[in-house]
């Protein structure tokens, strides 16, 4: 491919972009040409690019060679004009899914393709502060020189990098270490009314900031419970979290403001401030005059919603407008937190509505987050952040299939199959109807002890009407007849059966090698762990009650035996993951998650063996009366 009239600022992305997409197989030439609108065409000799800015044509070149080959070098043309000036990603790599460097640029190529102008990048401690040898201690911190090499990758592609930290919450991982002694409120939140935890301030936004080139900062401030109630309480008295947090707002704000930098932070606070049940997502709650006044007019205000019913955001825009006169930064999220597979159909439905709302409302600013929270593999958020891009440049996402394989050469149903693993989508009507009502459910089954299982009536019942009742029961009223469908809608859904299906679908893509296979594998795995698993389920009390010694022999010495096995192969995909694209720090943990589960289930064989060579004469686990998973609401939406 050769290029007429292009600036010399995008010469780089056709290089860099070129190389994934094989440009160099594509002999045409193509021009140039600047256009508020984005258009590629061609009309079987020359090829055309217009747009105005360098994301523009980062999507512009994947479009090209996209439609340039499902033609056949036959004539095409396709316009699109973007809805949002920020389409951000916001990617964590504090949870011990530290990414490498070549990971992250890797990464940054496919959001470029996709049509991103920005990453949030969410780093907690996950940077170098001179003199704080403790600070990102043992977790695989970035050096100054490897985030300077990953902004400078990310320019060249047209990608912003805004360094997201935290001033006040979500801080334990350094907390926890007797260096932070002076400056902790508890063991999560920072003590306001302390100097030295605002000098500790500005070394973590000088040094997270120096590296990028960007102005802009995320400053956190979400989720700060127990604000005032620690240290500071015990030194100075009762103070009002609100003012504590206005204060604190201000004296950051001072700071950044201080080194040339704007901030934004989450407005969870605010609003659950404004609301009589302190839910983040009253659209109840009431903005009035105090509210408005503790915001701070020269930091921008970021509403996180990761998963709703129709309605909410719309009615949370609302009241974000309400607390500063300005359409705040909307960030949505992947659905990839509530289990170790993502929930791309909720995902899909989420996106979906809160876009639509976006639009509606006047956003211009939108992100979609991606908290892997090391239990899951990062890419499996790709397909949610392609169908983003295409309702971001139109309005809707009927291409995303083509878009995505072409772009990445996965499995576009492989994505979506993945969401079997938090709920049974087995019906269209299931999946037209998912809710946020199953989230984590999947991952409830998945971790509960198999001999002493609190998910036991759930997994053997499944009757997912409380469920809905308790998430979906705070925002709006939850009906009997609502209820009564979702259970009409799985009844007689066996779970173990479910998950077995799944893992039979996926068999045959472990046998493709590609670049995908190790996940395939991962998905294979998980799912045939819980097949077991659930099959042990729905069967062990019975068995014991009725004294059934074959069906329990055949628990000890086949499905449990199954049940570890899967677990091993999902471990060994899971480092293969680790090793190829993540730092190894954290590995303990997701090796010791495997580990747990492993060895829970060893022991239920030897328990069972036990019982049945007579040694013991009863499975205590297994008389006690089970219950219903116990519900309370309102959720807590915790990162």
């Amino acid at each position: 491919m050769k290029f007429v009239n292009l600036p010399d600022e995008y010469k780089a992305i056709a290089e860099i972009l070129g190389k994934r997409l094989g440009t160099d197989a594509v002999d045409v030439c193509v021009e140039y040409s600047h256009s508020e609108e984005l258009v590629v065409s061609y009309d079987g000799k020359t090829g055309a690019i217009k747009c105005s800015a360098k994301h523009h044509f980062a999507r512009a070149l994947g479009l090209f060679v996209q439609y340039y080959k499902k033609s056949g070098g036959k004539p095409f043309k396709k316009t699109e004009r973007a809805s949002f000036d920020t389409l951000s990603c916001m990617l964590d790599v504090s949870f011990n899914t530290v990414l490498t460097l070549d990971s992250l640029k890797e990464f940054t190529e496919y959001l470029a393709l996709f049509g991103f102008n920005q990453i949030l990048f969410y780093m907690e401690d996950m940077y170098e502060i001179p003199g704080r040898p403790f600070f990102g201690y043992m977790r695989g911190r970035y050096t100054y020189a490897e985030l300077k090499e990953f902004d400078d990758y990310a320019f060249d592609l047209g990608v912003e990098i805004v360094p997201c930290m935290q001033t006040l919450g979500h801080l334990s991982t350094y907390l926890q270490w007797p260096e932070a002694s002076g400056i902790k409120e508890n063991a999560m939140v920072l003590e306001p009314q302390n100097d030295k935890t605002y000098e500790f301030v500005e070394q973590m936004i000088v040094n997270s900031s120096a590296p990028f080139r960007s102005k802009r900062i995320h400053i956190g401030c979400d989720e700060t419970h127990g604000l005032g109630m620690g240290a500071s309480f015990k030194k100075h008295g009762y103070r009002e979290p609100l003012g504590l947090l206005v204060e604190h707002v201000n004296r950051v704000a001072e700071i950044c403001k201080k080194h040339g930098l704007r901030p934004m932070m989450w407005g969870d606070m605010y609003i659950s401030f404004a609301s009589k049940r302190y839910c983040n997502y009253d659209t109840e709650a009431v903005i009035s005059d105090e509210i408005k006044a503790a915001v701070n007019p020269d930091v921008d205000i970021v509403y996180w919603h990761y998963g709703s019913l129709p309605g909410c955001d719309g009615a949370l825009i609302d009241k974000y407008v309400e607390l500063n006169g300005r359409p705040p930064f909307f960030a949505g999220g992947v659905r990839i937190f509530v289990s170790p597979l993502c929930d791309n159909i909720l995902s899909e439905k989420v996106t979906r509505i809160s876009l639509a709302d976006c639009k509606a409302k006047g956003i211009k600013e939108v992100a979609n987050a991606v908290w892997c929270y090391g239990m899951t593999i990062y890419q499996t958020c790709l397909l949610e952040l392609a169908r983003y891009g295409e309702f971001c440049y139109g309005d809707d996402d009927r291409d995303v299939v083509e878009r995505f394989e072409f772009i990445t050469g996965a499995s576009y149903d492989a994505f979506m199959m993945m969401s079997n693993f938090n709920i049974p989508y087995q019906t269209e009507q299931q999946r037209a109807e998912a809710s946020y009502w199953a989230d984590s459910l999947g991952f409830k089954f998945y971790n509960c002890d198999i001999m002493q299982n609190i998910m036991e009536v759930d997994m053997i019942n499944f009757k997912p009407s409380e469920y809905y009742k308790q998430n979906a029961g705070w925002v709006k009223t939850v009906t009997d007849e609502e209820a009564a469908m979702w259970d009409a809608m799985y009844e007689g859904t066996k779970l173990s059966e479910h998950y077995r299906k799944c893992a039979d679908w996926y068999s045959p893509l472990c046998e493709i090698e590609g670049e995908w296979t190790y996940l395939y594998k991962f998905c294979y795995s998980l799912f045939e762990a819980m097949a077991y698993k659930c099959e042990v389920i729905e069967n062990l009390r019975a068995a014991y009650d009725r004294g059934d010694r074959e069906m329990l022999a055949k628990i000890a010495d086949e499905l449990l035996p199954g049940h570890i096995a899967a677990l091993d192969a999902a471990k060994e995909a899971q480092m293969y993951h680790k090793d190829k694209y993540l730092s190894p720090f954290g590995a303990g943990s997701v090796e010791g998650g495997f580990g747990s589960k492993k060895q829970r289930a060893i022991g239920a064989v030897r328990r069972i063996k036990k019982y049945l060579s007579g040694e013991i004469s009863h499975l205590d686990e297994l008389e006690i009366e089970k219950h219903r998973y116990p519900l309370g609401g309102p959720v807590t939406f915790a990162r």
